[in-house]
């Protein structure tokens, strides 16, 4: 190939060291091919790289060493110049070359599997994508193909795939800072990691709080780049094919690309600002470049299937990791880390998907994550090292029928838990925190000497027609109403009443279906059993 010498057309300008020379021109002639004029170096390079739109940096151990590689990267970036850098081999950055490359992008050609793949990632990268879609243009003038290379808003039309027209993305691309889509569905709010957000494995909809929403088709992510001012992009459940183009939006701060299959998170590095990312339910290569992301804080990996996490503790930052069941190996190989490690584990769709994952040894946190029965003369018991979880408001069951549910572990926040005919026990050890509305109807709820009740977030707990035990510790805080309004009360543990600003909780027993042999505490102050009800009607 020829260096180009003109100044009509965008070009970039390549950097490379006299023993990367054959390597180098490889590449330099396939751009050449495809449309991307070059300029080599010369003699007059300071003024040919202020010229050129990119600079294409190619490093090797060879070229960290060589001073006029290295004069040419200061004088890129003393002229503000886009630096595109090719590894063609491992290599340790001199002082001078990490401060000056520590924000660019950077594509790894030795660790490519083959040359395809390299070519595919090289040509998708955003800064070379802008060279060649010039082309596209044909005849139009200077000052048009300037303002293309810049922010390729006039071209838009003339992408392959346009993901941003289709969604409605308004064309003052500069204006967007947010962008929360699901399938293809753009949506107003995004949801937090492990939590509202999960596929269902039948039909492969995303559920987001009570909606099913489909999958999508967005592959390609070109036009993405134009949103030069995006802050969080949630982009889930679509077939994506490469994130290469959102490595230009260095000013994101939330990410969320789960279920969205195959990911090379090669260059990510470049989301220096990048606080949370969500990668669960994809499969992943080139996980190691998230170890370079100084400012990451949220992290979730649940159903990754990785094997190692030690690179981890390389993120300076990290505050939560969510994980599944299938990396709590190697979560627990990391032994004491100065970041929360959290389990979201084991979505359960039936009485049968929670009797199994009870029995596998391996599961020790289960998510129910719709409505479930506990059939006739059915009996569940939770391992003490489980804890079942109404997972963000999103789980309710009803134990029906004379079954029984025995909770050594935790329940807690389910958005309905009814007993019906049925028998909740909180053996010693347990924990049972409500939800926003528990009701026993002809059940009994027995809280065992050793076993704890929050009812801190709860909203309402009825009794009506059941029957409550507690011999343990129960704690009434922080909720709308406490309802006894039928059935019978049996206290020989302790009850810790709490107003609150919400109002007192509506008792709203008689002393004949009260009986109480334990201690009654209100905000502190223990109440006698002859003042009891004078204390509660006052």
């Amino acid at each position: 190939m020829r260096s180009y010498q003109g100044n009509r057309y965008p070009f970039c300008y390549a950097l490379f060291a006299k023993a990367d020379r054959r390597e180098a021109m490889a590449v330099l002639d396939a751009l050449d091919r495809q449309g991307t004029r070059v300029a080599l170096p010369a003699g007059r390079s300071k003024k040919t790289i202020r010229r050129a739109a990119l600079t294409l940096l190619f490093l090797s151990p060879e070229a960290a060493q060589d001073r006029a590689v290295a004069a040419g990267v200061a004088q890129a970036s003393a002229a503000g110049k886009i630096i595109l850098t090719i590894y063609l081999k491992a290599t340790e950055l001199t002082p001078g070359l990490e401060m000056q490359l520590g924000q660019t992008q950077a594509i790894f050609k030795y660790r490519e599997d083959s040359e395809a793949d390299f070519y595919r990632k090289l040509l998708g990268a955003p800064a070379l994508r802008s060279l060649s879609l010039w082309a596209l243009c044909g005849g139009l003038t200077l000052a048009l193909g300037l303002l293309v290379a810049l922010n390729w808003k006039p071209i838009q039309a003339r992408l392959p795939n346009a993901p941003l027209r289709q969604l409605g993305v308004p064309l003052d691309f500069d204006s967007v800072e947010t962008l929360y889509v699901y399938g293809e569905t753009p949506l107003d709010t995004y949801a937090m990691p492990g939590y509202k957000l999960f596929a269902d494995g039948e039909n492969d909809y995303v559920r987001l709080g009570q909606r099913l929403i489909p999958p999508g088709n967005i592959a390609a992510l070109d036009d993405f780049a134009l949103l030069r001012n995006l802050r969080e992009l949630c982009l889930c459940n679509d077939p994506v094919e490469s994130l290469a183009p959102l490595m230009s939006l260095s000013g994101l701060t939330l990410l969320d690309v789960s279920h969205d299959g195959e990911l090379d998170l090669s260059g990510i590095e470049a989301l220096s600002r990048l606080e949370t990312l969500n990668l669960s339910h994809d499969r992943l290569s080139g996980q190691e470049a998230l170890s370079k992301l100084p400012s990451l804080k949220v992290l979730n990996l649940a159903y990754t299937e990785l094997t190692d996490l030690r690179w981890l503790r390389d993120l300076p930052s990290l505050e939560t990791v969510y994980i599944d069941a299938g990396l709590l190996t190697a979560a627990q190989a990391l032994g004491e880390t100065p970041f929360e490690i959290v389990c979201l584990d084991t979505p359960v769709y039936g009485y049968a998907d929670l009797k199994a994952a009870l029995e596998d040894p391996a599961v020790t946190d289960i998510r129910i994550m719709n409505g479930l029965t506990i059939p006739t003369s059915a009996e569940l018991v939770v391992r003490p090292e489980v804890a079942l979880t109404g997972a963000g408001l999103e789980g309710d069951f009803t134990v029906s029928n004379y079954g029984t549910l025995r909770l050594y572990g935790v329940w807690e926040m389910g958005l309905c838990t009814r007993i019906n005919y049925g028998t909740v026990v909180v053996e010693p050890g347990g924990l049972y925190s409500g939800g926003m509305c528990d009701d026993i109807t002809t059940g009994l709820f027995r809280i065992e000497a050793g076993g704890r009740q929050n009812l801190e977030r709860g909203m309402s707990f009825s009794l009506s027609g059941g029957r409550y035990e507690n011999e343990g510790d129960v704690y009434l805080r922080g909720g709308y109403q406490l309802r006894f309004l039928g059935g019978t009360v049996v206290n020989h543990g302790t009850l810790h009443l709490f107003s609150t600003e919400y109002g007192v909780f509506q008792i709203g027993i008689d002393r004949d279906r009260f009986q109480n042999d334990g201690q009654v505490y209100y905000d502190g102050v223990l109440i006698p059993n002859d003042r009891l009800f004078s204390e509660k009607e006052d």
